[in-house]
C-alpha cells in the first residue's frame, strides 16, 4: 500500500518536501508545508516565511528584513573619519556575511549621522507589513536617532539600522546571529586598524515582512 501511494523510493513526499531547487514559489509552499504542518519541524534548507508572505505575489523574493547592528569600536577615530567609507564598509560586511547581493543591502542610519533620506524617501511610499500587521508609515522615522548624538557612545558602541530587500530562500533567519563574527572582520577588513572589533545582530529577531507598493 505504501508504494501505491508513495510511488518507488524516494517517494512523492520526499520528492515534495525536498524538491531539486526552489525557485518556484510552488514548490517552496509545499514543501514548507510538509516539514511544519506534517513533521512540525522546521526546514533545514529553507525561509518558510516566504510562503506567508509571498503567496499573493506568487513571486519567492517578496521578503525584506530591516534590522539593528551594535558595533564595537575598537578605533574611534578611524571609523568617524569618513561617513561613506564607513557605510560603504558595513553595507559591504553585511552581503559578504549573508551571501548577499550588494545591491539588496541598505544602511539607513548610522547613529550620530544623517539618516539616508533617499531610502527612507522609498520606504515611505509603500505599506510596510511586518508578521500580517501593518505598521504606521511613520513608525521607522519614529525609531531614528538624532544627528546630534554620538557616533560612538561611551562604551565604544556604535548602532547601525539597515534594509536587506529580496531575501534569499536559503538564508535561514536563525542562521544570522551566527555570522556576526564574519561581519565584524569583513566590515573591519574594509576600514582597517583594528577599527570594527565585534557585531551583533540587536535587538532580535528583527523585522521580517513584505514590501507593498500602494496604487
Amino acid at each position: 500500500e505504501g508504494y501505491q501511494c508513495e510511488n518507488m523510493p524516494p517517494g512523492d513526499l520526499q520528492k515534495a518536501a525536498c524538491p531539486k531547487n526552489y525557485q518556484k514559489f510552488d514548490a517552496i509552499a509545499n514543501s514548507c508545508r510538509i516539514w511544519e504542518d506534517v513533521f512540525g519541524k522546521q526546514h533545514p534548507n529553507v525561509n518558510c516565511r516566504i510562503r506567508d508572505y509571498c503567496g499573493q505575489s506568487g513571486t519567492t523574493d517578496c521578503l525584506n528584513l530591516v534590522g539593528q547592528l551594535a558595533l564595537t569600536i575598537g578605533n574611534v577615530s578611524n571609523y568617524k573619519a569618513n561617513k561613506n567609507a564607513t557605510v560603504a564598509a558595513i553595507s559591504s560586511g553585511l552581503s559578504a556575511s549573508l551571501g548577499l547581493s550588494n545591491d539588496t543591502v541598505t544602511i539607513l542610519q548610522i547613529r550620530g549621522w544623517s539618516i539616508n533620506w533617499d531610502a527612507v524617501e522609498s520606504l515611505l511610499a509603500t505599506q510596510t507589513q511586518f508578521l500580517g500587521q501593518t505598521l504606521p508609515e511613520d513608525s521607522l522615522l519614529d525609531s531614528f536617532w538624532e544627528d546630534t548624538e554620538l557616533i560612538v557612545d561611551n562604551a565604544g558602541i556604535s548602532r547601525v539600522k539597515f534594509l536587506v530587500s529580496s531575501l534569499p530562500v536559503t538564508l535561514l533567519p536563525h542562521s544570522i546571529p551566527g555570522r556576526a563574527s564574519t561581519l565584524a572582520a569583513q566590515t573591519d577588513n574594509k576600514l582597517g586598524g583594528g577599527t570594527v572589533v565585534s557585531v551583533q545582530f540587536t535587538p532580535w529577531p528583527p523585522w521580517f515582512g513584505r514590501l507593498d507598493r500602494v496604487q
